[in-house]
This record gives structure tokens, C-alpha cells and sequence, in this order.
């Protein structure tokens, strides 16, 4: 199956070099540059035109498949119109998650690969989205998925050992997006699963953020895992060897999603995802991996807001003697005070530390 897929790509990728190359004005030409600024919004008349949902970014295509059930055909490979319009602001100009507007025209199918070639003229407005600072480019935003209920932070107790820092970054960008968060630690078959709870107590009892154990070989707790992501939209994300793909074979009883030897990777992740792909859950809703992260910068959350996104700290800001307190050099912070007398997670505060200078 997975050399059918290969194959496939294969064509439809020449069949985009064919079809762009050499035709500047072509409504086929990829296009040419990231939109940053929001276009105005206006009617568009959208008859003629098939609404999908992004489920898959592999280099330069999109694959969407149809909302409507009247639409035809299941599964488009598409470009973006050279015109396109979207009602984003941000960066990013297409996502996995996000909601876009198709125009198909038979005559374009791809010869052998069974697929017909549409193009993406509008892109919905996103009501949610997980977002990062690029790799590598400060100055870029990440759009990791659009249209999610839910972030699931995949980390594993050992084999890689999970992250503190790591988890606190997650949660600032999944609520700078509006999504809800859940915590999910792979591999408790290595560790003890009762210190590991005790050392995230911070986040269960303070934080009330969903937190749950599993082992995806041992098929241990999928049940209850199953039942957290059940008819909701959620984006698995984390380091590389969490175990992410893992999680999405057993969810769905075969392999749809290709793993390696954990043995062989010297305790790191040997993932060969290098792209976002979205599927539908047997029993409702959906949910979308990701490709193993090394960093996960913030993006769009100023130095003066970053406080905000810690909630704990909110219970005791009213107490600071100075409006707008960063609870760094300030005398008489009633944060500090409170970190203090134990009443917050002292590691807690390390990450927002480290956080605010990283901004």
C-alpha cells in the first residue's frame, strides 16, 4: 500500500512540474509568496465550487477532501490559484485543518494516477489553530493545525524522557489558538506510572489539564485515550519517539502510519513522517499527526502577555504592587511571594522565566 501511495505522488508531482512550467500567467502556478497581510472580505460567490477540508500537506500539494456529501468525488490533490483569497491574517497560507473552496475541471485529470487536479481558491477564516515560531525563522509563523478542538501533547515517560519546558510551551501556544490541551505520556510500560503522576500534579490538580497513561504497544489505557479524543478534532504533537504514529496504528488496528525500530534509533525518534496528515477516527472525529519537534518557539505572544497564559499567576496578580507586574525585578510581587511559600510550582515559574526571555 505504501508503495501505491509513493507511486502516485510520484505522478502527480510531474504533473504539476509539467503543468507550471514555462506558463507564468498559468491558473496552475504555485503560489508565489505567503500571504501576510488580510485580504479584504467581500461575498464570494462560491456556486460551481466544492468545500473540503485540508487533511494532508506534501510539499507543494494539498490533499482535500469533500465536506459536501453531494460533491463527487471523495479525495482532490490541489494547488493553490495563483488568485487565491483567504481570511486569514497570519502567515501560513494553507494548513492541515483548514477549510478551503475547490475549483475541478475534468479535463485536468492526471494521467495514470487516477486523481484529478483541483484548485484552491478560497481558504475559510480559522477558528482555532496550533501554531510555532519557524525552524529556523524567527520571523515566520507555523501553522501546525487549523480547525482543532484539542492539542494532545504526546510525550513518553522514558526513551525520550518527557519535558517539563517542553509541556509549558505547548500550552501557551494551544491557548494563544483557543485549544484546549491534554497531557498524554507514552511508554508507562518503562516508568511507574504513580511518580510520573506526582510529578505532573502541578498541571492535573492547579491547572485541571486532562492527564493520561498509556502504552501504545501494550495497547494499555487506549480505551481511556480513545474516549478523551472521541468526536473532537485533535492534533497530536511532540518530540520525535514519543510514539505519536504508534498511537494512530493502534487507534485504527493496522498500520496506516510508518514507525522504525525504536532499538536501532540510540534513543532518539526515527520517525520518517515529514509531513502533517489528518484522518478520520472509526469512532468519531478526527485526528491529525505530526512530524517530531526538536524546538517549539512561541509566536504571537508578546513579553507583556506571556503572564497571562500562566493561570496560576492570575490568582495573584491583583496583589502586585505595580500594574502591568512581570513578576521578575518587581519589589512586593505577590507572585514571587506566592512562589515563595509554595503555593506555585517553583518549576512552573523556571519556564516562564526562560519563556520570557526566549520572546
Amino acid at each position: 500500500m505504501a508503495a501505491k501511495r509513493k507511486t502516485r505522488s510520484s505522478k502527480v508531482k510531474r504533473a504539476l512540474k509539467d503543468r507550471t512550467k514555462g506558463a507564468q500567467s498559468s491558473q496552475y502556478d504555485i503560489h508565489p509568496k505567503v500571504l501576510s497581510s488580510k485580504i479584504e472580505r467581500r461575498k464570494i460567490d462560491t456556486s460551481g465550487l466544492i468545500k473540503g477540508r485540508v487533511i494532508a500537506v506534501e510539499a507543494r500539494t494539498y490533499l482535500v477532501e469533500t465536506i459536501e456529501a453531494d460533491s463527487g468525488d471523495n479525495l482532490y490533490t490541489s494547488v493553490p490559484s495563483r488568485s487565491i483569497m483567504t481570511e486569514n491574517s497570519d502567515e501560513s497560507l494553507l494548513a492541515v485543518g483548514d477549510i478551503v473552496w475547490l475549483r475541478v475541471d475534468r479535463s485536468n485529470e492526471i494521467e495514470g494516477a487516477g486523481e484529478t487536479l483541483a484548485i484552491i481558491v478560497l481558504v475559510e477564516e480559522r477558528k482555532t489553530k496550533l501554531a510555532r515560531r519557524a525552524a529556523g525563522r524567527g520571523d515566520m509563523e507555523q501553522v501546525i493545525g487549523a480547525n482543532v478542538d484539542q492539542l494532545i501533547i504526546v510525550m513518553s515517560v522514558d526513551e525520550p524522557r518527557y519535558k517539563k519546558g517542553l509541556i509549558d510551551r505547548y500550552l501557551v501556544a494551544a491557548q494563544s489558538g483557543n485549544i484546549d490541551s491534554v497531557i498524554c505520556i507514552n511508554k508507562i510500560d518503562l516508568g511507574d506510572e504513580a511518580e510520573v503522576r506526582r510529578d505532573l500534579r502541578t498541571y492535573t490538580e492547579m491547572l485541571d489539564i486532562p492527564l493520561v497513561c498509556i502504552s501504545a504497544t501494550q495497547e494499555y489505557n487506549i480505551d481511556k485515550f480513545s474516549g478523551l479524543i472521541a468526536d473532537k478534532t485533535s492534533v497530536l504533537s511532540g518530540p520525535s519517539g514519543a510514539g505519536k504514529s504508534t498511537i494512530i496504528n493502534v487507534l485504527f488496528g493496522k498500520d496506516i502510519q510508518i514507525t522504525a525500530d525504536q532499538k536501532k534509533s540510540a534513543r532518539k525518534g526515527q520517525h520518517i513522517t515529514t509531513f502533517a496528515r489528518m484522518f478520520k477516527l472509526p469512532f468519531g472525529g478526527y485526528i491529525l499527526d505530526t512530524p517530531g519537534i526538536r524546538e517549539f518557539g512561541i509566536w504571537d505572544v508578546k513579553k507583556e502577555e506571556l503572564a497571562q497564559y500562566f493561570d496560576e499567576f492570575n490568582r495573584y496578580t491583583e496583589g502586585c504592587k505595580f500594574t502591568g507586574c512581570t513578576h521578575t525585578h518587581e519589589p512586593d510581587c505577590a507572585v514571587k511571594a506566592a512562589i515563595a511559600n509554595g503555593e506555585i510550582d517553583a518549576g512552573r515559574y523556571d519556564s516562564y522565566l526562560r519563556l520570557l526571555d526566549s520572546l
